[in-house]
């Protein structure tokens, strides 16, 4: 009777171990069935914010376009108009600045150019010079 308790219940710790490998291999299963589900929503996902920003980089291309198109014909004004200009002075030689002032609008073309000023005395912001 001894004999027949013991082999009773190596029996049932055999089926108890195989019943806990049957259920943690289920469990592993079930773990990569869900990770395999998450990774293909996670390209959905990103599938769908690039056919959503799409629209966004037609509408930014185009506004680039136009920029764009404005920046040429400014350039392209400008060139006609110095070309203009050049046909004026070579037109009448004698009189450069007069021609060249009726094109910039203004008395004097000097005080026009970047950081150029009257005044010869340093301002708050400019930087102390190195010794």
């Amino acid at each position: 009777m001894g004999l027949a308790i013991g082999v009773l219940v190596a029996i049932v710790a055999v089926v108890i171990v195989l019943l806990v490998m049957v259920i943690a291999g289920y469990n592993g299963l079930v773990r990569a069935r869900n990770a395999y589900k998450n990774a293909f929503a996670q390209i959905d996902v990103q599938m769908r914010r690039r056919f959503d920003l799409i629209p966004n980089l037609v509408e930014t291309a185009r506004a680039y376009m136009a920029h764009e198109r404005q920046t040429l014909e400014a350039v392209v004004n400008a060139r006609n108009m110095a070309m203009a200009g050049l046909s004026a002075a070579q037109a009448n030689p004698g009189i450069p600045l007069r021609c060249n002032n009726s094109r910039l609008g203004s008395s004097g073309s000097t005080a026009r150019w970047a950081g150029s000023s009257r005044s010869p005395k340093a301002t708050p912001t400019s930087r102390p010079t190195r010794r």
